[in-house]
């Protein structure tokens, strides 16, 4: 569980007060013109109308905001019926892949908006690919064998990035894939330099997307690998400083961090990203789980630590 004490440090790391209230640092997002969420471009076939807020709602999965990625796509669910790949959105905001592995609840509800996915018909056979492969995943909701289900979804992804090598957004959903099915206990770092593999070519075609650049540190979490990642760690927070989850970047601990102790000071010195931290919105419940990752494991987070993290947030620390 974090302490207060570290909570505490990691505040004043990004520039931010204790003195400050809870709600006076975390204002509720309003999905002002000023976000900055990083470039995501994912046509899709549904309404033009729809087009900037479903490319928003990936852009917040690429930085792990699923709740205000949930949001989004439910929305867009409601203002335009005839879109799949909004309950496809859905169903990404519930799969936590390298977080948590999800209940039985979160299990059903992602197998019912699939099955509505599958049922409204997509009209491009990219994005049908895309609701296929999840599909997998939420093919049998009272299964409790997460490894089989994220092992399925991942080879199925590995097929359409396959068909479709320059999609930026199905390399980068593939290669989360991959380090979401990485067997338990492999020290080989295959998964991981497997994903690598894919996001690093990627990366240079397109700098600022948000997750081409996040699963990239996900990825070089380890100290063999460290150096791979340190150009997106450096950029991950700027590339997307709305995200409260890339701006815990800047702080939390990890391989790279450890390896280049220096880049933690100069990131945390960014005054335009620290401004951002005012932005932040209080549903971005696992903004700062990355101060639980394993050095070497970083899928392995304490859902606990995550959690109080979350409740720091909102403003639980000043009362305990």
């Amino acid at each position: 569980m974090l302490s207060k004490k570290l909570f505490a440090a990691l505040l004043l790391c990004l520039g931010v007060s204790w003195g400050v209230p809870a709600a006076a640092q975390m204002p509720e997002h309003r999905h002002e013109t000023t976000e900055q969420l990083g470039k995501v471009s994912f046509p899709i076939s549904c309404a033009s109308a729809s087009q900037k807020s479903f490319e928003r709602g990936v852009a917040l999965l690429h930085s792990f905001g699923y709740e205000e990625a949930e949001q989004q796509f439910a929305e867009l669910a409601k203002s335009d019926p005839d879109c799949a790949m909004a309950h496809w959105g859905i169903a990404m905001s519930l799969f936590h892949q390298i977080w948590e592995r999800p209940p039985a609840a979160m299990l059903k509800r992602g197998h019912e908006e699939m099955g509505k996915a599958q049922k409204i018909a997509a009209k491009t056979e990219r994005e049908r690919g895309f609701i296929s492969a999840l599909a997998i995943f939420y093919s049998d909701p009272s299964s409790h064998d997460f490894p089989k289900q994220a092992a399925a979804y991942s080879e199925a992804m590995g097929q359409l990035y396959r068909q479709y090598p320059k999609d930026l957004e199905a390399g980068a959903f593939y290669a989360l894939s991959l380090l979401a099915a990485e067997p338990p206990g492999d020290t080989s770092h295959a998964a991981n330099k497997k994903a690598v593999a894919v996001l690093l070519p990627l990366f240079e075609q397109q700098p600022d997307h948000p997750g081409l650049a996040h699963y990239i540190i996900h990825s070089c979490d380890s100290p063999q690998m460290a150096s791979m990642g340190l150009d997106a760690a450096r950029r991950y927070a700027e590339i997307a400083p709305s995200s409260a989850h890339a701006v815990a970047y800047l702080c939390a601990p990890g391989a790279l961090a450890r390896r280049y102790p220096g880049e933690r000071e100069v990131r945390c010195a960014n005054a335009e990203i620290q401004r951002n931290v005012h932005a932040w919105p209080r549903t971005s419940r696992y903004a700062l789980s990355d101060v639980c990752l394993s050095a070497n494991r970083p899928r392995r987070i304490s859902q606990g630590c995550a959690r109080t993290s979350a409740e720091d947030f909102d403003g639980g620390a000043e009362k305990r």
